[in-house]
């Protein structure tokens, strides 16, 4: 009875050893560029990412976009649009949980008077549940459009951490507007651009910013007055 179970520590050991082995070889197919992922993805396509919440199923089960590479798109279109439903006139059902992780996105381009973005975030009114909003290790560059759109957004937290925008005409849009409202905002290494906060007066509560460097934020003036929100600066 023993050479069985001699047998099956042996199989183990090099099923664990081959594990072990194919473990290594695919992170040594991961390249790092300053402290960022660049590869592998996972996809690849020259066609935009669309999702809409659809019912209360999808809204509890949130949504996650990972490992993207978007590039080569046609004229006005957008690179990542997630947005919620309007069911009536003053209700919407929106995605509870919004993450999207290492994504690449270029080649955003409008036709003048275009609009257009490389990721958008849209609420509507009066949404069933708070969406909280995850963004890490994205990549933006080459375009016209607008890097990241938040518009008319029910949300109790939104995070941008590790975010590059590089080589595109305007910043990031943070806009609750006319309906919504952003509870807590956190800005987190993200270089070289603005950050505009538009919106109604409390429409946004607090802001945290750190490990920001050539980088601003602050209120837009816009037809909604001045959010008034709390800018904070971490070390």
């Amino acid at each position: 009875m023993t050479r069985p179970i001699n047998n099956l520590r042996t199989y183990a050991g090099v099923f664990a050893a081959v594990l072990i082995s194919s473990l290594v070889a695919s992170n040594a197919q991961a390249a790092w560029s300053n402290g960022w992922w660049v590869f592998p993805y996972k996809y690849y396509q020259k066609t935009s990412f669309t999702s809409r919440c659809m019912n209360y199923d999808q809204s509890a089960a949130g949504i996650r976009v990972a490992d993207r590479r978007i590039y080569g798109l046609e004229k006005n279109a957008k690179g990542i649009n997630i947005t919620s439903t309007i069911v009536n006139n003053a209700y919407s059902i929106g995605f509870r949980k919004i993450t999207i992780w290492h994504c690449e996105i270029s080649d955003v381009w409008r036709t003048p008077g275009g609009h257009v973005d490389f990721i958008r975030i849209a609420g509507g009114l009066k949404q069933n549940v708070p969406s909280t909003i995850y963004l890490q290790n994205i990549w933006i560059h080459d375009g016209d459009g607008i890097p990241f759109l938040f518009e008319r957004m029910w949300c109790d937290k939104m995070t941008l951490k590790d975010i590059k925008v590089e080589r595109t005409t305007v910043g990031i849009q943070i806009a609750p507007a006319d309906v919504g409202y952003i509870d807590t905002l956190v800005l987190d290494n993200i270089n070289n651009t603005s950050v505009g906060l538009i919106g109604r007066p409390g429409s946004i509560r607090v802001v945290y910013v750190r490990n920001c460097k050539n980088f601003r934020v602050g209120d837009a003036p816009g037809p909604f007055g001045l959010t008034g929100a709390k800018i904070v600066y971490l070390k």
